[in-house]
């Protein structure tokens, strides 16, 4: 709704106007950055975890909010993958993996004969520890011979 200004013009004729012009609506237009915290995390819960990806690369405050929303779920295939994965959720400042709810591992691991810090297997247990909202977790295909 436009609020109506009531002014006179030089010749003390009463004129009516809208408050916000074509001009002025277009500087009001509000960005999705620049809603509350609240409600900019709440939207994000139903992006996909590739697109929160996309707009935490965007900028700090974004990344703060979007960046829970990426590590919610997590899929590996590879065992490199898991330690990049490792590494990352223990460097990072605050701990990301609260956030992770659902977590699949499909892994090719040989059978070790003692378990030792390289280990995929000790990997996953450390992640898995890591995680207390963990909500889902599939792994398949976990030893080999």
């Amino acid at each position: 709704m436009l609020l109506q200004l009531q002014s006179w013009d030089d010749a003390g004729c009463r004129s009516c106007e809208p408050a916000a012009t074509q001009h002025d609506r277009s500087s009001l237009k509000m960005q999705l950055i620049d809603l509350n915290h609240d409600v900019l995390h709440d939207i994000i819960q139903y992006l996909d975890c590739n697109t929160a990806l996309n707009l935490a690369v965007t900028c700090r405050r974004a990344h703060g909010i979007a960046i829970t929303r990426v590590v919610a779920e997590i899929c590996v295939y590879d065992p490199q993958k898991l330690k990049t994965l490792h590494s990352t959720l223990q460097s990072s400042q605050p701990p990301l993996g609260h956030h992770i709810k659902s977590f699949y591992a499909y892994l090719p691991i040989r059978r070790p004969s003692f378990l030792d810090e390289d280990t995929s297997l000790n990997i996953l247990s450390q992640i898995i520890q890591s995680a207390p909202n963990l909500r889902e977790l599939r792994l398949s295909h976990l030893i080999s011979g």
